[in-house]
């Protein structure tokens, strides 16, 4: 299942919203899963589209690979951050032409917020 709507439990903290993982197959094919938490939907629209297309962009460079998705930012004339978290960001930036903001509740957001994401939630 490609996305999903996890448990509860396994979003504990107030600003767990959503995850993307894989797991490589013997084939070296790659099952990548985005799952959200069930309070995601009572989010605002901004801070639903921020997260989603974060994790699409985790969801993009596991299936590329972290060399190909700099290969191919660096051809479009663009950087991209070294950590994984702030890389999410800024190709989510990249495709959809809007800035990540970190909201009141340091999660990700389309409207105000902090900018880039905060050191102490992991780069």
């Amino acid at each position: 299942m490609p996305l999903g709507v996890g448990d509860r439990s396994e979003f504990p903290e107030r600003r767990n919203m959503a995850y993307c993982a894989y797991k490589d197959r013997n084939s070296g094919e790659r099952d990548i899963t985005i799952m959200v938490a069930p309070k995601l939907t009572r989010g605002n629209r901004d801070r639903i589209q921020a997260i989603l297309r974060h994790e699409l962009a985790h969801a993009i460079e596991f299936h590329l690979g972290e060399k190909e998705l700099r290969a191919l930012a660096k051809e479009s004339g663009y950087s991209l951050p070294r950590g994984g978290e702030r890389r999410a960001d800024k190709v989510a930036e990249i495709i959809w032409g809007d800035p990540i903001f970190y909201d009141e509740i340091l999660v990700q957001s389309l409207g105000k917020g902090t900018r880039p994401r905060p050191r102490h939630l992991g780069l």
